[in-house]
Protein backbone atom coordinates (compact mmCIF):
# COMPACT_ATOMS: atom_id res chain seq x y z
CA UNK A 1 0.00 0.00 0.00
CA UNK A 2 2.67 2.44 0.79
CA UNK A 3 4.74 1.88 -1.91
CA UNK A 4 1.55 2.18 -4.46
CA UNK A 5 1.21 5.63 -2.69
CA UNK A 6 4.64 6.67 -3.05
CA UNK A 7 4.33 5.40 -7.28
CA UNK A 8 1.29 7.58 -7.51
CA UNK A 9 2.35 10.59 -6.23
CA UNK A 10 5.48 10.32 -7.87
CA UNK A 11 3.14 10.40 -11.14
CA UNK A 12 1.60 12.94 -9.97
CA UNK A 13 4.39 15.84 -9.48
CA UNK A 14 5.67 14.72 -13.19
CA UNK A 15 2.30 15.43 -14.43
CA UNK A 16 3.34 19.49 -13.20
CA UNK A 17 7.10 19.34 -13.29
CA UNK A 18 8.85 18.42 -16.42
CA UNK A 19 12.83 17.95 -16.99
CA UNK A 20 15.07 18.12 -19.80
CA UNK A 21 18.68 17.67 -20.26
CA UNK A 22 19.75 20.58 -17.93
CA UNK A 23 16.89 22.33 -16.95
CA UNK A 24 13.39 21.59 -14.93
CA UNK A 25 10.02 22.97 -16.21
CA UNK A 26 7.11 23.84 -13.67
CA UNK A 27 4.23 24.00 -16.26
CA UNK A 28 6.04 22.58 -19.09
CA UNK A 29 7.93 20.00 -20.18
CA UNK A 30 9.27 22.10 -22.98
CA UNK A 31 12.16 23.18 -21.39
CA UNK A 32 14.08 26.05 -23.67
CA UNK A 33 17.94 24.78 -24.07
CA UNK A 34 19.29 27.71 -22.45
CA UNK A 35 17.17 27.52 -18.87
CA UNK A 36 17.85 25.79 -15.69
CA UNK A 37 13.95 26.77 -14.57
CA UNK A 38 11.55 27.47 -16.54
CA UNK A 39 7.99 28.31 -15.40
CA UNK A 40 4.70 28.83 -16.93
CA UNK A 41 0.91 28.94 -15.75
CA UNK A 42 -1.96 27.64 -17.82
CA UNK A 43 -4.03 30.25 -16.27
CA UNK A 44 -3.77 34.14 -17.59
CA UNK A 45 -3.65 35.55 -13.89
CA UNK A 46 -1.09 33.73 -12.55
CA UNK A 47 2.79 34.84 -11.81
CA UNK A 48 6.00 33.96 -9.87
CA UNK A 49 5.72 35.20 -5.94
CA UNK A 50 9.07 36.73 -4.99
CA UNK A 51 9.75 36.11 -1.08
CA UNK A 52 8.75 39.21 0.85
CA UNK A 53 9.68 40.82 3.95
CA UNK A 54 10.06 44.29 5.75
CA UNK A 55 13.24 46.07 5.45
CA UNK A 56 14.20 44.91 9.14
CA UNK A 57 14.08 41.88 8.52
CA UNK A 58 15.85 42.22 4.74
CA UNK A 59 18.67 44.24 6.58
CA UNK A 60 19.23 41.90 9.96
CA UNK A 61 22.12 39.57 10.04
CA UNK A 62 20.71 36.39 8.33
CA UNK A 63 23.37 34.82 6.03
CA UNK A 64 22.66 35.70 2.24
CA UNK A 65 24.03 34.41 -0.84
CA UNK A 66 25.06 36.99 -3.56
CA UNK A 67 22.12 37.46 -6.35
CA UNK A 68 19.65 36.94 -3.76
CA UNK A 69 16.33 38.66 -4.26
CA UNK A 70 13.66 39.68 -2.34
CA UNK A 71 10.34 42.29 -2.11
CA UNK A 72 10.63 44.75 0.66
CA UNK A 73 7.35 45.57 1.95
CA UNK A 74 8.18 48.68 3.39
CA UNK A 75 9.92 50.07 0.34
CA UNK A 76 6.89 48.51 -2.30
CA UNK A 77 10.55 47.61 -4.51
CA UNK A 78 12.61 44.83 -5.00
CA UNK A 79 16.16 43.92 -3.64
CA UNK A 80 19.01 41.80 -4.75
CA UNK A 81 21.95 41.44 -2.73
CA UNK A 82 25.30 41.83 -3.92
CA UNK A 83 27.30 40.19 -1.43
CA UNK A 84 28.43 43.08 0.52
CA UNK A 85 24.88 45.26 0.81
CA UNK A 86 21.58 45.22 -0.73
CA UNK A 87 21.03 47.34 -3.87
CA UNK A 88 17.15 48.39 -5.26
CA UNK A 89 15.66 47.33 -8.47
CA UNK A 90 15.09 50.97 -10.33
CA UNK A 91 12.25 50.72 -11.94
CA UNK A 92 12.03 52.02 -15.40
CA UNK A 93 11.78 55.87 -16.49
CA UNK A 94 9.36 54.49 -18.91
CA UNK A 95 7.00 53.14 -15.86
CA UNK A 96 7.66 56.51 -14.22
CA UNK A 97 9.37 59.19 -13.07
CA UNK A 98 13.09 58.83 -12.08
CA UNK A 99 13.15 61.43 -8.50
CA UNK A 100 16.50 62.28 -7.18
CA UNK A 101 14.96 64.69 -4.58
CA UNK A 102 17.36 67.54 -5.70
CA UNK A 103 20.26 65.80 -5.53
CA UNK A 104 23.33 64.77 -7.82
CA UNK A 105 24.43 61.89 -10.35
CA UNK A 106 27.73 62.65 -8.33
CA UNK A 107 29.82 59.93 -10.64
CA UNK A 108 28.70 61.42 -13.97
CA UNK A 109 31.26 61.84 -16.55
CA UNK A 110 32.24 63.59 -19.23
CA UNK A 111 30.22 62.92 -22.17
CA UNK A 112 32.37 61.57 -25.13
CA UNK A 113 30.43 59.99 -27.18
CA UNK A 114 26.94 61.00 -28.62
CA UNK A 115 25.11 58.69 -25.92
CA UNK A 116 27.20 59.89 -23.48
CA UNK A 117 25.19 61.05 -20.16
CA UNK A 118 25.79 64.78 -19.07
CA UNK A 119 25.10 67.41 -16.64
CA UNK A 120 24.08 71.00 -17.24
CA UNK A 121 27.20 72.29 -16.43
CA UNK A 122 28.97 70.51 -18.88
CA UNK A 123 26.43 71.67 -21.56
CA UNK A 124 26.69 75.28 -20.30
CA UNK A 125 30.41 75.26 -20.42
CA UNK A 126 30.18 73.72 -23.83
CA UNK A 127 28.17 76.38 -25.04
CA UNK A 128 29.83 79.38 -23.63
CA UNK A 129 33.02 77.87 -25.42
CA UNK A 130 31.20 77.21 -28.77
CA UNK A 131 31.45 80.80 -30.15
CA UNK A 132 27.77 80.70 -30.36
CA UNK A 133 25.07 82.97 -29.05
CA UNK A 134 24.95 82.58 -25.22
CA UNK A 135 22.40 85.81 -24.39
CA UNK A 136 19.70 87.79 -26.27
CA UNK A 137 16.76 88.91 -26.38
CA UNK A 138 14.57 92.81 -25.75
CA UNK A 139 14.50 94.97 -23.88
CA UNK A 140 11.67 98.59 -23.88
CA UNK A 141 12.36 101.30 -23.49
CA UNK A 142 12.12 102.34 -19.72
CA UNK A 143 14.46 99.02 -19.37
CA UNK A 144 12.35 95.87 -18.32
CA UNK A 145 12.79 92.66 -20.04
CA UNK A 146 10.53 92.07 -23.02
CA UNK A 147 11.40 88.64 -24.29
CA UNK A 148 14.41 86.07 -23.89
CA UNK A 149 16.14 83.74 -26.09
CA UNK A 150 16.66 80.61 -24.46
CA UNK A 151 20.04 80.01 -23.74
CA UNK A 152 22.15 79.00 -21.42
CA UNK A 153 23.36 82.44 -19.57
CA UNK A 154 20.95 83.76 -17.70
CA UNK A 155 20.40 88.02 -17.73
CA UNK A 156 18.30 90.98 -16.54
CA UNK A 157 18.43 94.36 -17.33
CA UNK A 158 18.79 98.14 -15.68
CA UNK A 159 18.52 101.46 -16.94
CA UNK A 160 20.64 103.44 -14.76
CA UNK A 161 19.71 107.04 -16.41
CA UNK A 162 18.31 108.04 -19.69
CA UNK A 163 19.02 105.82 -22.57
CA UNK A 164 21.29 103.93 -20.72
CA UNK A 165 21.37 100.37 -20.33
CA UNK A 166 23.38 97.51 -18.25
CA UNK A 167 22.95 93.96 -18.77
CA UNK A 168 23.97 92.15 -16.01
CA UNK A 169 24.14 88.20 -16.68
CA UNK A 170 25.80 85.04 -15.07
CA UNK A 171 28.39 84.05 -17.42
CA UNK A 172 31.20 85.77 -15.77
CA UNK A 173 33.12 86.40 -18.99
CA UNK A 174 34.34 89.90 -19.85
CA UNK A 175 34.76 90.03 -23.67
CA UNK A 176 31.65 89.58 -25.15
CA UNK A 177 30.76 90.17 -28.77
CA UNK A 178 27.43 92.28 -28.95
CA UNK A 179 25.29 93.38 -31.30
CA UNK A 180 22.12 95.54 -30.37
CA UNK A 181 19.44 96.91 -33.09
CA UNK A 182 17.28 99.05 -31.74
CA UNK A 183 13.48 99.23 -32.27
CA UNK A 184 13.12 102.67 -33.56
CA UNK A 185 14.44 103.37 -37.48
CA UNK A 186 16.42 106.71 -35.96
CA UNK A 187 17.91 104.86 -33.32
CA UNK A 188 21.33 103.92 -32.72
CA UNK A 189 22.27 101.73 -29.83
CA UNK A 190 26.13 101.82 -28.85
CA UNK A 191 27.82 98.86 -27.13
CA UNK A 192 30.17 100.32 -24.71
CA UNK A 193 33.85 98.65 -24.94
CA UNK A 194 34.77 100.62 -21.82
CA UNK A 195 31.96 99.78 -19.35
CA UNK A 196 32.02 95.88 -19.47
CA UNK A 197 32.55 93.42 -16.56
CA UNK A 198 32.42 89.80 -15.94
CA UNK A 199 28.95 89.89 -15.44
CA UNK A 200 27.66 93.14 -17.48
CA UNK A 201 27.47 95.21 -20.58
CA UNK A 202 26.64 98.45 -20.84
CA UNK A 203 24.30 99.72 -24.24
CA UNK A 204 23.61 103.15 -24.71
CA UNK A 205 21.03 104.26 -27.19
CA UNK A 206 20.65 107.72 -29.14
CA UNK A 207 19.01 109.59 -31.56
CA UNK A 208 19.98 110.87 -35.01
CA UNK A 209 21.10 113.93 -33.19
CA UNK A 210 23.45 111.82 -31.29
CA UNK A 211 21.23 112.25 -28.02
CA UNK A 212 20.85 109.67 -25.27
CA UNK A 213 17.19 108.80 -25.07
CA UNK A 214 15.30 105.96 -24.07
CA UNK A 215 14.33 103.30 -26.65
CA UNK A 216 13.76 99.96 -26.80
CA UNK A 217 16.39 97.49 -28.82
CA UNK A 218 17.41 93.66 -29.14
CA UNK A 219 20.19 92.11 -28.59
CA UNK A 220 22.63 89.05 -29.21
CA UNK A 221 26.05 88.35 -27.31
CA UNK A 222 28.65 85.94 -28.59
CA UNK A 223 31.18 84.58 -26.75
CA UNK A 224 34.73 84.87 -29.03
Amino acid sequence: MYKKSTITLYLLLLSFVGYSQEGIGIGTINVEPDAILEIESSSANKGVLIPRMNTTQRTSGWAKSQGLIIYDVDFNAFFYYTGTNWLQLVQSPMQANLDLSNNRIVNLESGVDDNDATNKGQVKQWIQESQQVVLGGAVWDDGTKRTEIPQIGNWTVNRTSLGVYYINHDLNFEGLLVMAIPDFPDHTTAYDLWNMSETSFRITVRNHDNNIVDGGFSFIAIKP
